[in-house]
């Protein structure tokens, strides 16, 4: 978010590939249709708003805080860049317990391992759970797990509430 140029029109979809819902649609359909309101004036606000809103959330996180730095695990292009202190970073910010000399060992091993991808076989990009269950699942030649310490950890940070909302019951 901070790397790309979001107020360039070209890093932007267009506005008919931006989503707004089925009832806004509706509703922007109407209002055109009905009110003479301009497609493009409405965009124009819907894009201020994009803008406005990142440039706030930008300014409110240190994207390049700890915390952040050690998320990086869970990106499947960077977790086999880290350095070994992003697990005393992450043990010394998140209250998940783990062992932290395991998850260190299993992690020498796969930042050097070449089986590892972020893509399936078909060539697609896993998310973040599918690619961390996809390293959970790989074997030894023992049929032992290989990376059940690393793997569980990254599993837990992912299950890590988003925000302090409760969670709804239904």
């Amino acid at each position: 978010m901070t790397e790309i140029d979001y107020s360039n029109p070209i890093n932007q979809l267009s506005d008919e590939d931006v989503f707004i819902g089925d009832d806004t649609t509706a509703f922007l359909l109407n209002s055109i249709e009905n009110e003479g309101l301009s497609a493009n004036n409405f965009y124009k606000h819907v894009r201020s708003f994009y803008e406005a809103f990142v440039n706030k959330l930008i300014s409110k996180f240190d994207f390049k805080s700890q915390i952040f730095q050690s998320l990086k695990l869970l990106d499947s292009s960077e977790c086999q860049n880290l350095s070994l202190s992003t697990f005393e970073g992450i043990s010394e910010t998140f209250a998940i317990d783990f062992d932290l000399g395991a998850v260190k060992m299993e992690f020498r091993e796969f930042a050097v391992d070449g089986d590892i991808s972020s893509h399936d076989s078909d060539g697609n990009a896993y998310d973040a759970v599918s690619f961390w269950l996809h390293v959970k699942s790989m074997k030894t030649v023992l049929g032992d797990m290989k990376y059940q310490h690393l793997s569980t950890l990254a599993l837990n940070l992912l299950a890590i509430p988003a925000s302090n909302a409760d969670c709804e019951s239904f």
